[in-house]
Order: C-alpha cells, then structure tokens, then sequence
C-alpha cells in the first residue's frame, strides 16, 4: 500500500539486475537503488541521473524519462534482465521501500533489440501490471575471431601480418587487436603479449625483435568495448639466415705432394640447404713448427688462397653419422712452409663465418 498521510511522501525507483542475481541479495534502495557487496554482487551498481517527469492531463499517468544511457559489464550473458519497480513512502522520522513489481527482459532475442520497446511491469503478490517500461537496450558480447590471417612479408627479423576483421563484431564495433606471442610449439605455454589493443583498426600488424630461422606463434584478437575476442592461433617461421661455421678442419691424408683437407657440415644449415663448402689456405712460407712467434713470424707473410669451392650432398647430415667432405689441395711448395685450411658454407642467404683454422701442416 503505497497511499501516503498528509505528513508523508512517495517515490519511485527502478533498478536493472540479471537474472542469476538472486532477489534476497538486492539491498533495498533508499536514495537510489544501491548494489550488494562486491563479493555477492553480479552487476556494477550504477546510479541514473534524475529524470524528467510528466504528466497526462491533472489526473493523468506520470511518465519518468531517463535520458541517459547506461551499460552493464556481467561476466557471462544471462537470459534475462530483471527490472524492478520499487517504491518507497516515508517522513522525517523513517521511510520503507516496497517492491512494487517486476518485469523480465530476454538478453537473446535480438530482434527486440535497438528500438524502443514497452514492457509491463506487474506485481509480485497480485500478478496485476503497476507499471510500463519504455527502453531501448542491445546486448553486446566480445568479437568473433578474425579471418584469413597471411605473412606480407617475412625477414630475418620481422614478419608483416595482414588479416580480414572478424565476421561479427557481436553489437559492439571493433576498435583495435590484441597480439600475444610464444616461440614454442605447444599453444599452452606462455604467451607474450606485445600489444593489448593496437590504436588503430586497420588489420595490420609487424612483428619485430625476432630471430632468423625460427617458428613462432601468434595470436591475434580483436577486441570491442567489452574485450579480446575469440582467438586467431597461427605458426609462423621468420626467413632463413647464413649458416653456422663449418666444423674444425683437418688433414686427413698426404700423398705425393698433396694433401687431403677433411670436414664435417655445420650443426645449422641456417634454413637452407647448403650448396658447396669454399676451401681456404693460409700460407706462411718460411714458417717451421719450431718458429716463436715473436721474433720470426709476421703475419704480413701469410698469404690465403681460395682454393676454390666443393659442391654440398642432398641430406648431407643425419643424427647417427654426420657427413665427411674431403678436398685433395696441391702440390705444396718445395720450401719451408705452414698451412692451415678453413672452411666457409655457403646457402642461397650468403656464407657463413668460417670454419675454426685447422691444425697446422708443414713442409720442410
């Protein structure tokens, strides 16, 4: 019974809560209808600001206009919002707030949303409608994932992403993605992200700071006012690099004048198979196993020679026996002299650094 004494006023609130928050947890309103404790609490409370109120002719209905419009952040869709109708009859002394009714308002139909929409508000002991309800709501979710992610362009370092925008941005406009990175193969380990939400919408992204030669994954979201979206996972590899050092040379034969220099293939081809092995000589004529360094050797009288280059074996390297390449150089010189080899492999990316010098050779 809401009718008032001459020593008392009335008023009116209304309050919207999903379904999955109970009725018992709603604190009655005093002010303004007030929220329940954070750790109870399903939705944010968040108080309307006053409305404009009219009314039809002297004894007519009273309309309250609420001009303002409001969101809601809810963990998970609900299938309804409650609106409750309170009123509240009070004086100086005290005042009690009664809920007058409610009215429930589905979250998944769609085709109620985004127009204006009249709901009756019936009450809770006698089932007759007190009130109507006159919004307009839309319900909004995080986007679909995104489509048709491709490599533009890929470097040793960095790789130029390119996508389409989801398909449904699910009633909320996209307004940036999120990237997040992992170098392993698994899609459960750590992932870095590199941007929470890009400042722009444009459907680009480059990643940088990578390394040659090596698989990643990304993870591209798009993200609306409500958050990340559903995830994007891609393998990525960034373009191949020179490869390593050959393996430490060394003379694996000498016959007539000749020498027969050995190798083994780099532990890394860089990405790339490689194509041939470059043999370097260095010579120091004058040089003996028995010659210091400092008095009389000068590196001004080493001399190194491309001895020209060794053609690469498909599936050169398995894990049980590794390849052997061998490159017979001669005929040395009649004098005093040393020789080392070195090794450089080389792919379509470039040659790699050489190999460690071999052990010395001399010839007397």
């Amino acid at each position: 019974d809401m009718e008032a004494a001459w020593y008392e006023s009335t008023s009116y609130f209304l309050s919207m809560h999903p379904s999955s928050e109970p009725l018992d947890l709603i604190r009655l309103p005093r002010e303004a209808p007030r929220g329940t404790d954070d750790t109870q609490m399903v939705s944010a409370p968040q108080a309307a600001l006053p409305p404009t109120v009219t009314r039809d002719g002297v004894f007519g209905t009273h309309v309250a206009s609420f001009g303002q419009e409001m969101m809601l952040l809810v963990p998970q869709l609900d299938l309804h919002l409650i609106v409750y109708f309170w009123g509240t009859r009070g004086n100086v002394w005290n005042a009690n707030t009664t809920l007058m009714g409610q009215s429930a308002i589905p979250l998944r139909e769609y085709s109620l949303q985004r127009h204006p929409t009249k709901w009756a508000v019936h009450s809770t002991t006698s089932g007759e409608k007190v009130s109507d309800v006159r919004l307009t709501y839309s319900v909004s979710t995080t986007p679909g994932p995104i489509e048709n992610l491709v490599m533009t362009d890929v470097k040793e370092t960095k790789i130029a992403l390119k996508w389409l925008a989801p398909a449904n941005d699910h009633g909320s406009p996209v307004i940036g993605y999120r990237i997040s990175l992992t170098t392993g193969d698994d899609a459960d380990l750590d992932w870095r992200v590199l941007c929470d939400c890009t400042k722009m919408a444009n459907p680009v992204y480059v990643l940088t700071n990578l390394e040659g030669n090596s698989r990643y994954k990304v993870n591209v979201q798009a993200v609306n006012k409500v958050g990340p979206g559903d995830e994007y996972i891609e393998n990525l590899a960034t373009s191949s690099v020179r490869p390593s050092p050959p393996s430490k040379p060394w003379i694996d034969e000498v016959r007539d004048g000749c020498l027969c220099v050995a190798w083994n293939p780099p532990t890394s081809d860089g990405g790339a198979a490689i194509s041939a092995y470059k043999v370097r000589m260095k010579k120091s004529l004058g040089v003996t196993r028995f010659t210091i360094p400092l008095f009389g050797r000068n590196e001004a009288d080493s001399k190194w020679v491309d001895m020209g280059t060794v053609g690469a074996a498909m599936n050169e390297q398995t894990v049980a026996r590794p390849a052997t390449y061998t490159a017979w150089v001669g005929p040395l010189e009649q004098l005093t002299c040393e020789y080392r080899f070195q090794i450089v492999a080389i792919n379509r990316v470039g040659m790699s650094d050489g190999s460690p010098l071999g052990d010395a050779h001399y010839v007397a």
